[in-house]
């Protein structure tokens, strides 16, 4: 998978997160989207009817919660080498 398609690929799951989060709360007017800056993009959060940012960061914090984690293909290539030598052994 190129660089691209794994970077949009990870935005989508951020956005499905904030917008699930926020939803949940039973907040409709909302918007959930990346503004692309030049060094890295940013999530931006506009929910209607909240003019106080730190009322705003309290939604937020309070229901968005990501997890990132990155596939070890080296290991998991090992442990298919090391299975296969052990069949051949037995």
């Amino acid at each position: 998978m190129k660089f691209l398609q794994v970077k949009s690929n990870i935005e989508q799951v951020i956005l499905r997160r904030l917008t699930q989060g926020i939803s949940g709360l039973g907040v409709s007017d909302y918007a959930a989207k990346f503004k692309p800056l030049v060094k890295k993009p940013q999530a931006v959060v506009e929910i209607g009817g909240v003019a106080d940012l730190d009322q705003a960061k309290e939604i937020i914090g309070k229901t968005v919660e990501l997890e990132f984690r990155i596939e070890n293909r080296l290991k998991k290539l090992l442990q298919k080498l090391l299975l296969k030598r052990k069949a051949l052994a037995d």
